[in-house]
């Protein structure tokens, strides 16, 4: 549930199913990234690396989350659809060509 959104019918990320399934959520950047080794992930090239064979695996699709791919003249509008929060739009690519 975002700022001024309703509750969502179902939300994945619900404090009940980390409580009660157990489910653990990790995140972790830089030095403590060593104490998971499920993914070789030292300094930024091995970030980089990481990524790139999750989008080569198909496990990994950024394509799927651009929704909008706009002209740099047309950044007021994407900042408008954002503010607006507009639900079709996840992300954004400008073209910076003339």
């Amino acid at each position: 549930m975002g700022r001024g959104e309703p509750p969502l019918d179902f939300n994945p990320l619900a404090m009940e199913w980390f409580y009660a399934k157990g489910i653990s959520l990790i995140a972790v950047h830089g030095e403590d990234a060593q104490l998971y080794p499920h993914a070789d992930t030292s300094g930024h090239l091995g970030h980089c690396d990481h990524v790139l064979s999750l989008m080569a695996e198909k496990k990994l699709q950024p394509s799927r989350l651009i929704t909008h791919r706009l002209h740099y003249t047309e950044m007021v509008q994407a900042y408008e659809m954002a503010y607006a929060r507009e639900k079709s739009m996840l992300g954004v690519i400008f073209n910076w060509r003339e």
